[in-house]
C-alpha cells in the first residue's frame, strides 16, 4: 500500500486541518460560545462537600440592623477571639468608628476591612503579565486618595484589602485579581489580604508570569492573565452560614451549637448583610451574594486549587490529536466517527477536576471538519471516498 494512501497520511492530514480549524476558530466570533460551555462544565463539576468542609465561615447581619452593626461585629470578635480564627472579614458598609470595634480589633490583630476603589482618573486594575512586584501587608493607603472612611478602616483593622471583581464581557464573575495598582500603589485584594493575615505574613512577594503567583509557604496559586480564576462550589448558600445575632447569642448563655461545635482551627470569618441586593452573575449562579464570591476565592487560596486555563498551544494540540483520531476513524467506520464529537467535552470534564478550563467548542468543530472530510463530504477538494489521501472506505485496497 503506498503511504499516501494509508492511515500514516490520513492521520497526518487530519491532524494538520483539525489544527488549523482550531487556530482559525480563535479569532471568529463563534469563541463567544466558550464561556457558556464552559458554565455548564462548571456547573456539573461544582463540589458542595469542600465548601462545607471549608474554613472560611459567613456571618450575615440583618439589615436592620444597621445601628448597632459595628458593636454587634465587635462583640463577636471579643467572643470567637479565644477560639483561635485565622481572620475576621468586615465586609459590611455600616459605620467603622466605633470605639469598641475598635479595641476589638486591636485586640484580636486579625481584622480585614475592605476597601472600595476610589474613582481615579487610573482606576485600579490587575497587574500585568509578567510583572513583578512586592505587596506589603502593612499599607495602610492601598489607594491614593483618602477619606474617614479609610481612615477608620484603618483604626478598625489590622490590615486593608481592596474590594475589586473582574467582571467578563458577559457581566459574570470568573476572574478575581488578587493585587490591584492604583498610581504609584499596589494593594493586595480582600482575599489575599485574608490570606496573608490567616498564615500570619506580613508581606508576601508575587511573581506573576502571567500563569502561576509564588506566594507564602510555597503554595503555588494558577492565575489567569495575572487574576485567580474561581473553582467555584455551588449556588448561594453553599457555604457554611450563621446568623449574627443567633451566633452571638449562643456565644453569651454557652448554650450548644452545632455551627459553633463544626468550627474548624483557624477559620476564617466573613461578616456581611444578608440582602439580595448585594449580588453578582457567576457561572454557577445568576445572582450569587457577593460574600459567597469572596468566600469562594479565599476557598480557593488556603487550597490552592484554583482553576488554571488551558493554554492555546495545548488546546491546538488537542485538536489535532482528535481531528486525526476522527480521520482514522472515519476512514473504516464514518458513522462511529461522528461519536468523537463528544470527546472533547469529556476531556474538558476530567480537565476540570484537575484544575484544567478547557475550551471545547473550537476542539469539537475541528473533530466535526475532518470526520466531514473523510466521509467524502469534500469530494470537491479530491477528499472522498477512494481519494488518493485514504480518507475514505476502501481507499488504497
Amino acid at each position: 500500500m503506498p503511504l499516501s494512501s494509508g492511515p500514516t497520511t490520513c492521520a497526518l492530514t487530519g491532524a494538520a486541518i483539525g489544527a488549523l480549524v482550531a487556530a482559525l476558530f480563535e479569532a471568529t466570533p463563534l469563541r463567544r460560545l466558550e464561556p457558556p460551555v464552559a458554565d455548564r462544565i462548571a456547573r456539573s463539576a461544582a463540589d458542595a462537600e469542600k465548601a462545607r468542609a471549608s474554613r472560611v465561615r459567613i456571618v450575615l447581619r440583618d439589615p436592620d440592623d444597621a445601628g448597632g452593626a459595628a458593636r454587634l461585629w465587635a462583640e463577636l470578635i471579643t467572643r470567637l477571639t479565644p477560639r483561635r480564627p485565622g481572620a475576621f472579614l468586615i465586609d459590611d458598609d455600616a459605620p467603622l468608628d466605633d470605639a469598641s470595634l475598635e479595641a476589638a480589633a486591636l485586640r484580636s490583630g486579625r481584622v480585614v476591612v475592605p476597601l472600595r476603589p476610589a474613582r481615579t482618573e487610573e482606576p485600579a486594575s490587575p497587574l500585568p503579565e509578567k510583572a513583578t512586584v512586592s505587596v506589603y501587608g502593612e499599607l495602610d493607603a492601598p489607594l491614593a486618595s483618602s477619606s474617614p472612611r479609610r481612615d477608620a478602616a484603618a483604626r478598625a483593622s489590622d490590615r486593608l484589602g481592596v474590594d475589586a471583581f473582574d467582571v467578563d464581557p458577559d457581566g459574570r464573575v470568573r476572574r478575581l485579581p488578587l493585587v490591584v495598582r492604583s498610581g504609584e500603589e499596589t494593594a493586595p485584594t480582600v482575599p489575599l489580604a485574608c490570606a496573608m493575615t490567616a498564615f500570619g505574613e506580613s508581606s508576601v512577594r508575587v511573581v506573576d508570569d502571567g500563569e502561576t503567583l509564588s506566594r507564602f509557604a510555597g503554595i503555588d496559586v494558577p492565575l489567569d492573565d495575572g487574576a485567580l480564576r474561581l473553582r467555584y462550589r455551588g449556588p448561594a448558600g453553599t457555604f457554611e452560614t450563621a446568623d449574627a445575632r443567633s451566633l452571638l447569642r449562643a456565644l453569651e448563655t454557652g448554650a450548644e451549637d452545632e455551627w459553633l461545635e463544626s468550627l474548624p482551627d483557624r477559620a476564617l470569618f466573613l461578616f456581611g448583610v444578608r440582602t439580595t441586593e448585594a449580588t453578582l452573575a457567576t457561572p454557577v449562579d445568576a445572582a450569587l451574594p457577593r460574600v459567597e464570591v469572596v468566600a469562594t476565592a479565599l476557598d480557593n487560596l488556603i487550597r490552592a486549587d484554583a482553576l488554571r486555563r488551558v493554554g492555546f498551544a495545548a488546546r491546538l494540540a488537542l485538536a489535532a490529536a482528535l481531528a486525526a483520531a476522527a480521520a482514522l476513524v472515519a476512514r473504516t467506520h464514518p458513522r462511529a466517527a461522528w461519536l468523537l464529537l463528544s470527546v472533547p467535552v469529556v476531556a474538558a470534564g476530567a480537565w476540570y477536576a484537575v484544575g484544567a478550563v478547557l475550551e471545547v467548542v473550537g476542539p469539537t468543530v475541528a473533530v466535526a471538519v475532518a470526520v466531514a472530510l473523510g466521509r467524502g463530504r469534500g469530494a470537491a477538494l479530491g477528499w472522498g471516498r477512494g481519494a488518493a489521501l485514504g480518507w475514505g472506505r476502501g481507499a488504497g485496497e
